[in-house]
């Protein structure tokens, strides 16, 4: 039996597919990579460069990823993934043009690992109600890593900003997170109007698969992880100009899983998990 949900306007899916198409890839050519003070920014910034360069990066194995875990998508999800990565494949040359401006290496992504338990579970999508599920997380995680990577985006705007460095910040930084706005709004979009139709059972499902095994963006299979967290906790806190308090970016994401992964009015609380996981991240990185 199907919970009933209060009454969402959700917006047309395929209006916001259409606009991000007639938006395209971010130019480079646009892009402002004169750095005034290189040293300033390597010393402050250079992993954190890094960081994201290879995520950002690594969308060619997210696409191997998607078709694992979603090998029945419909049409329209087939479509988003087609434009978003479009749109988030230039967004790792951008990272990796300023590296080069700035005399550090080229970042070194996993672009081809697609790990077992990924494709074990996307074959379980032929078990009746459970490619809801799976395309539950999909849409739900998407979402949160997309308002991570927007509130990074800020944090890494802002300390730009404070070196002098108005010019990649204004034409590199600034466009880029305009995107993965509009990225985000299609993943909540999409996760919304799918929760609409989900039996409790399946909304359940989502929710203790999401609370047991997230890991914030970047961080990789189980043979990386370890090293991958100390990299985000390294990256998070220079972006927080050193604290090691990472409320600031664990509070948005949560909200996000708990708007989007339990029904309005339901009054089920979701425990801290992404403090939980980022915290995990700070000490991995200083331990």
């Amino acid at each position: 039996m199907t919970t009933a949900a209060p009454a969402i306007a959700i917006p047309d899916l395929t209006v916001q597919l259409d606009r991000m198409e007639a938006e395209g890839a971010l130019d480079l050519a646009s892009v402002d990579f004169d750095v005034r003070r290189p040293d300033l920014v390597r010393e402050r910034l250079a992993p954190t460069l890094d960081y994201f360069a290879r995520v950002e990066r690594e969308v060619e194995r997210n696409l191997l990823e998607i078709a694992a875990f979603l090998p029945g998508a419909s049409e329209e999800t087939q479509r988003f993934v087609r434009i978003w990565a479009e749109q988030e494949l230039p967004h790792g040359e951008v990272f990796e043009t300023l590296k080069a401006h700035l005399g550090l290496p080229p970042s070194q992504p996993d672009l081809t690992t697609v790990s077992l338990p990924l494709r074990v579970t996307g074959r379980l999508s032929a078990i009746p109600g459970v490619s809801d599920v799976l395309l539950m997380l999909y849409h739900s995680m998407g979402a949160m890593h997309e308002r991570l990577t927007a509130v990074g985006y800020d944090k890494l705007r802002d300390r730009l900003l404070d070196i002098g460095e108005q010019g990649f910040a204004l034409t590199g930084v600034a466009p880029i997170r305009k995107q993965e706005s509009g990225h985000y709004a299609f993943y909540r979009n999409s996760a919304l109007a799918l929760r609409g139709r989900m039996a409790t059972w399946q909304l359940a499902l989502a929710r203790i698969i999401r609370v047991r095994t997230y890991e914030p963006i970047g961080v990789r299979t189980s043979l990386t992880a370890g090293a991958d967290r100390a990299t985000f906790g390294r990256t998070a806190v220079a972006l927080l100009g050193g604290s090691r308090d990472l409320s600031d970016i664990a509070v948005p994401v949560q909200r996000v899983a708990q708007d989007l992964l339990v029904h309005e009015g339901q009054g089920l609380r979701l425990p801290p998990f992404v403090a939980k996981a980022l915290r995990r991240t700070v000490e991995a990185a200083y331990a």
